[in-house]
């Protein structure tokens, strides 16, 4: 009886470490489906990228994704980005340079940098689809973290 109990204790560990190891394999299998599909998107220099929400240091205000909006096209910059400001809208129609991307293969994380005539940029793309922008602007920085369309 008791060798039966332990056949059964033996088995249930096993096919629950074998369902586990399988999930794990699934997710790091659409990890690197999501940040193949995020690195041409980067590296087209043609994207989009809906914010749901803003922080400025410890302070943080969702935002309509629907709304909100940076997108790059080409050398060209566009957004409609609330703050936490009520009042304030970051809206750009700009012209970007010193564009750089760095797409780090090992860890599945996407980092572009760049500036316009008044702002640095910095975009963080996780391999779970996330994406954080960096604004800095008059010594103050903004972030948003949202999804790469």
């Amino acid at each position: 009886m008791r060798y039966i109990a332990f056949l059964f204790i033996a088995f249930s560990i096993a096919t629950t470490y074998s369902i586990n190891a399988q999930q794990i394999t699934n997710q790091k299998e659409q990890h690197k489906a999501t940040y193949e599909a995020n690195k041409l998107l980067i590296q087209s220099k043609t994207y989009t990228i809906s914010p749901e929400v803003a922080y400025i240091e410890r302070n943080r205000k969702a935002i309509n994704s629907n709304t909100n909006f940076l997108s790059i096209n080409g050398d060209h910059i566009t957004s409609n980005l609330e703050t936490l400001d009520p009042k304030v809208n970051l809206k750009l129609d700009n012209k970007v340079s010193n564009y750089k991307e760095d797409a780090n293969d090992d860890r599945q994380v996407i980092i572009v940098e760049f500036t316009t005539s008044d702002s640095q940029f910095k975009i963080i793309v996780q391999p779970i689809g996330n994406v954080f922008i960096e604004i800095t602007s008059s010594g103050e920085t903004t972030t948003y973290k949202g999804k790469l369309k």
